[in-house]
């Protein structure tokens, strides 16, 4: 039997504490043993006072070689720079655990790590409450239209018995001001003062010492009463998001091996994909023959064994022995890449119209570049034209468009190369993107029609 599947994001800036907030939650949740754990505990001790047993089990398996930034920069190996996950098993659901990185330098990766995410538990710490990199991450979330399951805000065990409720209620403060009402975030999400080191406000503790004055439900309560993806209505129509070239495979004696995210459809042992924008920047039709499915192993899987079909939502590795180029291939996803049906396959656009929303004011005109975030993609994009109300092009030839924060704009949108992205009509995951320049995050958007 097919489980349904909810990716939840713990998401935040960095050294908030999401990697030791996602440990809590894959121990809390049988995802790892308590004897697992003290051998952890043993290890974090070794590597320094910004270790411990529960950031652990995800920085174990830190990443070394997605790195992305300035490479004179020093490196913080208690710095997640990849997203990690952590798989298990709740009753009829398969929830996988997504500690997304935090730090400005990965703004690609932790873009990628919030798109998987179908939910989202946001960090903030006590200490240092809301800042521009909370703001960042919000704005992310937003623009995926992922739901936020709640605000967590951490470390309160740091604090005394007396500054505890004062300092909440402070950042909750914060959240409502700097995040709530600007993003238009519902004001009911929750926020729950939360230490991970402890467990309170994790799994029914709130009654104890540090936050008895807290009577909202717990982190794991809400995780289990979470919205998920069941039914899909495009039941002959695939669209599997890859993971780049990062994770294009080929382990010894097993063939080339891919993970990804099953966006839409199912898919089983036989299938037959075709691979964009690979096909179109080579021209000719790359086609994914799949021999085996695996649901894609976590930090915290021993194996994966093979599956005889998926359903949407599921993270998932695609045995594929067919693509022996694989430096052609692996080439072609280096920004993103989706298989889909061959009988519908994955939309390649040049040209698009969009309709965006901007965070903040800004100045646009005919010409203007933004790094583009369309799903696992990541590409540059120039502005065209805007469009008024009648879908006419205004001139931007002789003349600057100042948008306001919030205003959303029309306009016609040019990529440097062809690049996957689905009309809202279709596919509304596959068409939303975010608009970053420089390091920031300054609107998102989503794909009215592609005109090429």
């Amino acid at each position: 039997m097919n489980l349904a599947n909810l990716n939840l994001a713990i998401c935040g800036h960095a050294k908030h504490g999401k990697s030791t907030l996602a440990g809590r939650l894959a121990y809390e949740l049988k995802a790892i043993s308590s004897q697992q754990l003290e051998l952890l505990e043993e290890q974090a001790r070794e590597r320094g006072r910004d270790f411990n047993r529960f950031n652990m089990i995800f920085l174990n398996h830190r990443s070394d070689t997605f790195l992305r930034g300035e490479v004179n920069e020093p490196d913080d190996p208690s710095r997640t720079n990849f997203p990690s996950r952590a798989s298990l098993n709740i009753e009829n659901l398969r929830l996988t655990l997504i500690d997304t990185p935090g730090y400005p330098r990965f703004l690609s990766n932790i873009v990628y790590g919030i798109f998987l995410a179908d939910q989202a538990a946001i960090v903030v710490d006590i200490k240092r409450g809301v800042n521009i990199g909370t703001e960042s991450i919000c704005r992310i979330v937003k623009a995926f239209d992922i739901p936020i399951l709640a605000f967590c805000v951490t470390k309160i065990d740091e604090l005394s018995e007396e500054a505890r409720r004062s300092e909440f209620e402070r950042v909750c403060d914060q959240i409502l001001r700097n995040l709530l009402e600007p993003l238009g975030i519902p004001t009911s999400t929750p926020i729950l003062p939360v230490s991970a080191i402890s467990g309170s406000g994790i799994s029914g503790r709130f009654a104890e010492s540090l936050t008895p004055w807290y009577d909202g439900q717990d982190l794991i309560g809400l995780v289990r009463d979470a919205e998920f993806s069941e039914s899909q209505p495009f039941i002959d129509v695939t669209r599997f998001a890859v993971e780049g070239g990062r994770e294009i495979l080929s382990p010894p004696g097993v063939g080339t091996v891919i993970v990804g995210t099953l966006e839409i459809g199912s898919l089983r042992a036989g299938d037959r994909l075709i691979a964009e924008p690979a096909s179109t920047l080579q021209k000719r039709e790359i086609y994914a023959v799949v021999r085996s499915l695996h649901l894609a192993k976590g930090v915290t899987d021993m194996r994966s064994d093979p599956v005889e079909t998926v359903a949407a939502r599921a993270i998932v590795s695609l045995n594929v022995p067919n693509w022996k180029n694989i430096r052609a291939i692996r080439s072609a996803f280096k920004n993103g890449g989706i298989l889909g049906s061959p009988s519908r396959r994955p939309r390649v656009a040049k040209e698009i119209e969009a309709s965006i929303v901007f965070f903040e004011p800004d100045i646009v005109y005919a010409g203007k570049e933004y790094r583009l975030h369309p799903h696992v993609a990541e590409t540059t994009a120039r502005v065209q034209s805007i469009l008024n109300r009648d879908r006419l092009s205004i001139n931007l030839q002789s003349e600057e468009y100042i948008s306001d924060a919030g205003e959303v704009v029309d306009a016609r949108i040019a990529f440097h190369s062809p690049c996957c992205i689905e009309e809202r009509s279709a596919f509304p995951r596959l068409a939303n993107f975010v608009l970053r320049e420089n390091n920031r995050i300054i609107g998102c958007g989503k794909c009215l029609r592609v005109i090429s």
